[in-house]
């Protein structure tokens, strides 16, 4: 029994209003008895019941869940009563027998559920109950609390995500800077290569055969970068690849 978690405390006014029975509106002394707080006290605990089941077992089976919440209502709250001795707290009442009855030990115990939630809280609630269901364990947390619910499972199979689509690589590091016009293709393409890009060369000539002008644009991933002028291809590419150079970041050549 040691496992079993303290009582949450009433004070005050709301004490006497649990405790004072229902024969009537109004005890002796003029306090009014638990019928509000059993009826509030009954909502809550209803729904701590059947969360604390389901956060335990989130596929139980909606006919089970109902017995099992019927069954704690049955057998446990009887218990409960005597754990802490909250018959013999009763007032205005000459034959507390009446209290062994189902009906009278429900009121009871939902008039201080309800207490309990109007004074220290839904949270105080959950965990208090959760406890007197499985004194094992820990508690549960509260809905929307600090902790979500257990998720909701569904034995629907789940349609596969589509193939996510890598974003075009970007450049990396830059590489050193060059002292020297030669090996210039070479180097970008080379450093291209590293970083996982794709280089293409769009090169077209005018002029007469004898003396020919080239154009060469670079592309970087179908991206156009730069564009070189030449008097033979090469040289075009050279031109095109500097500027490329400088427009993807990474310096130039000297």
């Amino acid at each position: 029994m040691s496992n079993f978690p303290p009582l949450p405390a009433l004070e005050g006014e709301l004490l006497l209003e649990v405790f004072s029975y229902r024969s009537s509106k109004y005890t002796p002394d003029g306090h009014e008895s638990s019928e509000r707080l059993a009826e509030l006290g009954s909502s809550v605990l209803n729904m701590v019941i059947v969360y604390t089941l389901f956060s335990k077992r989130p596929l139980i089976a909606g006919h089970e869940l109902k017995e099992k919440h019927q069954e704690l209502l049955d057998t446990k709250i009887p218990e409960w009563l005597s754990l802490y001795g909250l018959k013999s707290k009763v007032r205005g009442l000459s034959d507390r027998s009446i209290l062994d009855r189902l009906e009278e030990s429900r009121f009871l115990f939902n008039s201080y559920v309800g207490g309990v939630y109007v004074q220290r809280g839904f949270p105080t609630v959950v965990q208090w109950i959760s406890r007197l269901i499985d004194p094992d364990s820990e508690g549960i947390s509260v809905p929307g609390d600090a902790a979500s619910p257990p998720p909701y499972n569904s034995m629907s199979p789940v349609p596969p995500m589509p193939p996510a689509i890598a974003p075009p690589p970007t450049p990396g590091t830059p590489p050193p800077r060059i002292q020297s016009g030669l090996g210039i293709l070479a180097t970008f393409n080379q450093t291209c290569s590293q970083q996982g890009l794709t280089v293409n060369w769009d090169a077209v000539s005018d002029g007469p055969p004898h003396q020919p002008r080239w154009v060469v644009r670079c592309l970087v991933n179908n991206v156009h970068h730069g564009t070189g002028t030449g008097r033979n291809q090469k040289l075009a590419k050279e031109d095109a690849a500097k500027q490329a150079l400088r427009s993807l970041g990474w310096g130039s050549f000297e």
